[in-house]
C-alpha cells in the first residue's frame, strides 16, 4: 500500500489565503497516493476592491479577498475536479477523494491530460503593476469622484450619474502537477466605467464609457466622464432611421460587442464539433483583406496578459486572421491533443471553483493608419453606430443576426442627428467580407478591442 503523504498546514496562514509551493504541491501526491494516474493543483488568491460613487458621496465601498485551490484528478482517461476555499476546513485526503468520485460519474476522453514538461522560462509580460497593488483607498475614491464631475462639467443637461465604478483585483496564481510542471505569477487588472443621464424637454438619454487596463497609470478618469457625457448629450431627440440600405462605420465601443461574437467561433473546440461558421475553412479567405485579427496574451498591459494560462502552458500572440486569411484557432491542451498540435495559451478559468476551458485572451483587431473623422468623411453620408445591442444572440454556426443599434447620422461628411429604435439584419461571414476600412482608434472593452470600421450597404429595418 502507497504511503499518503501528510501536509503540515497552518490553519491561520490558509485562512489569510497563504499557501506554499510545497503544500500545493502535496495535493497532487496524495491524490496519487489515493489511485489517480496524473494530478493538477491549481491555487489562485485574488484581493478585489469595488468603489461606487453618487452625487460626490460612496454608494458602494467593497473590499473582499478570495482564496482556494482546485484538484484535477485524472484516472482511466476520465477527469475529476473538486475545489475547496481557504476559509473552509479540509483535508488532502478529502480533497483527492471528491475529485476521484467526481471522476468516476465522468465519461472516458482519449484526450485528456496534463503538461508533461515543466517550462523553464516563461515569456515576460507587463501584467503586473506594483503601484496599483499599493494603491490606497483615498486614491481609488478620488478618481471615482474626479469622472463624476468631469461628466457633470460637460453640459448643464447632464443631470444624472447612475453608476460612477471603480475596481480593480490583484491576484496570484500558482500550479503545480504531477508531470513536473510548476508555475507561479502575479498580476493587477482595474477597470472603470460611467454611466450617466442627459435630459432636456422631455427628452432623455444615457451615455456609457470604460476603460481597462493591468495598469493604473493608464485609466483616464476625466476622459471616461467627458465620454459617457458627451455620447448622452448627443443623443438627445434620436429618432428612427427610414428602412433602407446603408453605408456604417462602427465605433470601437460597436465594433468591440461584434467582435466578441467572432470569439467562441475560433475556439478549436467548437470548430471540432462542427459548431462553428470557421469550421473547415483554416487557409481561406473570410473577411476583408484590412482585417488581421489577433489574439495576444502578451500584450503590454493587456486586460488579459499572463505569462501562462490556467494550464501552466505559456501565453503567446496568434495571429488568427491577417489579411482577411483563416490562419488559426485557439487552443487548450484538450483541443490541441485531438489535432496532434501543441495548445495556443488559451486555457482559461473563471476562478478557483472551475476546471479550465478555451476562451480568449486579448483579442483584438489590428489598427488601421486613419482616424475615425477621416472615416466620416469618406463615407459622407451614412451611420455611426455608437451602441448594438443583443449581438449576443448571433447564431455561431449560420451567423445570422438581428440587432439594435444606436448612433449618430452622417450628412456630407459632418454629423447630422441622433438615430435610435433601429434594427441591423445581416450575416456575420457577409459583414466581415464587406469591411472597406479601418480605423486607427484601436481601443479595448474588457478583452476585447478594436478600432472603429467601415462597412458599406448594411441592411437596416426602422420608421
Amino acid at each position: 500500500m502507497r504511503k499518503v503523504p501528510r501536509m503540515r498546514r497552518d490553519r491561520s496562514d490558509l485562512a489569510q489565503g497563504v499557501m506554499e509551493e510545497s503544500e500545493l504541491e502535496n495535493l497532487w501526491k496524495v491524490a496519487l497516493a489515493r489511485g489517480a494516474e496524473a494530478a493538477e493543483a491549481y491555487w489562485l488568491r485574488e484581493d478585489l476592491t469595488l468603489v461606487d460613487i453618487k452625487e460626490g458621496r460612496v454608494e458602494v465601498l467593497s473590499r473582499g479577498q478570495q482564496a482556494g485551490v482546485g484538484l484535477r484528478v485524472f484516472r482511466d482517461r476520465r477527469m475529476g475536479f473538486s475545489f475547496r476555499s481557504h476559509d473552509q476546513q479540509w483535508s488532502p485526503s478529502d480533497l483527492a477523494e471528491s475529485s476521484l468520485a467526481a471522476a468516476l460519474q465522468s465519461h472516458p476522453d482519449p484526450y485528456l491530460d496534463l503538461p508533461s514538461a515543466p517550462f523553464l522560462d516563461y515569456p515576460r509580460v507587463e501584467a503586473y503593476d506594483p503601484a496599483l497593488a499599493r494603491l490606497d483607498l483615498a486614491d481609488r475614491l478620488d478618481f471615482a469622484r474626479r469622472m463624476e464631475r468631469s461628466a457633470r462639467a460637460i453640459d448643464p443637461r447632464i443631470t444624472k450619474v447612475r453608476h460612477c465604478l471603480y475596481q480593480d483585483s490583484c491576484f496570484s496564481v500558482m500550479i503545480s502537477n504531477s508531470r513536473g510542471l510548476k508555475a507561479r505569477g502575479e498580476g493587477t487588472k482595474c477597470s472603470a466605467s460611467l454611466l450617466c443621464v442627459a435630459e432636456e424637454e422631455g427628452w432623455s438619454e444615457t451615455g456609457w464609457d470604460l476603460q481597462c487596463s493591468s495598469f493604473f497609470s493608464d485609466l483616464e478618469a476625466e476622459r471616461i466622464g467627458e465620454q459617457a457625457a458627451e455620447q448622452a448629450v448627443s443623443m438627445l431627440r434620436a429618432k428612427p432611421l427610414p428602412t433602407g440600405r446603408v453605408d456604417a462605420i462602427f465605433s470601437p465601443a460597436a465594433a468591440s460587442e461584434f467582435l466578441e461574437t467572432l470569439a467562441p467561433a475560433l475556439m478549436a473546440e467548437a470548430v471540432q464539433k462542427g459548431k462553428s461558421l470557421f469550421a473547415g475553412r483554416r487557409g481561406e479567405r473570410v473577411a476583408s483583406s484590412v482585417l488581421t485579427l489577433v489574439d495576444d496574451g502578451l500584450l503590454p498591459h493587456g486586460y488579459r496578459s499572463f505569462p501562462f494560462d490556467d494550464e501552466g502552458w505559456p501565453c503567446q500572440r496568434s495571429i488568427l486572421m491577417e489579411a482577411g486569411v483563416l490562419q488559426d484557432y485557439l487552443y487548450d491542451l484538450h483541443a490541441a491533443a485531438k489535432e496532434g498540435r501543441e495548445s495556443t495559451g488559451n486555457a482559461r478559468r473563471g476562478g478557483y471553483q472551475y476546471p479550465p476551458q478555451i476562451a480568449a485572451t486579448n483579442f483584438f483587431i489590428l489598427p488601421g493608419k486613419r482616424d475615425q473623422q477621416a472615416l466620416v468623411e469618406e463615407m459622407g453620408r451614412g451611420a455611426l453606430v455608437l451602441s448594438l445591442m443583443g449581438m449576443h444572440t448571433a447564431d455561431p454556426v449560420s451567423g445570422d443576426f438581428s440587432v439594435g443599434a444606436e448612433g449618430i447620422w452622417i450628412e456630407g461628411g459632418g454629423r447630422h442627428r441622433p438615430f435610435r429604435g433601429v434594427i441591423m439584419a445581416g450575416n456575420i461571414r457577409e459583414w466581415l467580407q464587406a469591411v472597406e476600412e479601418v480605423g486607427s482608434d484601436l481601443r479595448f472593452f474588457g478583452p476585447s478591442g478594436s478600432p472603429s470600421l467601415l462597412i458599406r450597404g448594411i441592411q437596416v429595418a426602422g420608421s
